[in-house]
């Protein structure tokens, strides 16, 4: 029972972290995605974060590298779905908030080591210096992403990004 109790959770993380990721903000798919579409589009989606979520079980992705995957991330659904979203694809913000929130729920479970980063989204922005701030729905390019993360690096230290996210996310 214990197996399928924690199948069952991390199906709920799943499917959490999709839906934070496409209902927020501005529209995401476009006009003439089916429903169908958007299912397999959603699939897709969850079984990336699944084998991502699994290469940060030892801790050894570095923030480069996640910044890598995230980039990477957007490029392939933006790719493979391309009649599923308007012009701007799979966005860069979309891919990091689904990312990182599956990273943080992986590690509030103790399932894998400290994310590099932590999920931007309107709560953790807002707390960022006015300059640094876009809405994480509109985040279009990998440089964007790294002012958001340069400027809450900035704002949490001593504190790691992850550690810094989770008790800033418990004051909201």
């Amino acid at each position: 029972m214990s197996d399928k109790c924690s199948e069952f959770i991390h199906d709920m993380i799943l499917a959490n972290c999709i839906s934070a990721t496409v209902s927020r903000g501005r529209r995401l798919y476009s006009a003439e995605a089916g429903d169908a579409m958007k299912a397999r589009f959603r699939n897709k989606l969850n079984e990336k974060l699944k084998d991502l979520g699994k290469s940060y079980k030892n801790g050894l992705v570095s923030g480069e590298q996640h910044v890598a995957n995230i980039n990477k991330l957007s490029a392939q659904l933006s790719t493979s779905f391309e009649s599923v979203f308007d012009d701007a694809g799979f966005p860069i913000g979309r891919a990091q908030k689904a990312l990182n929130l599956y990273l943080k729920y992986l590690w509030c479970r103790k399932e894998i080591k400290e994310p590099p980063h932590c999920p931007f989204d309107r709560r953790v922005i807002e707390r960022l210096p006015p300059e640094a701030r876009i809405n994480w729905t509109e985040i279009t390019r990998i440089d964007q992403y790294n002012r958001l993360v340069a400027a809450a690096k900035e704002l949490a230290a001593p504190l790691s990004l992850a550690r810094w996210e989770l008790s800033t996310w418990q004051l909201s």
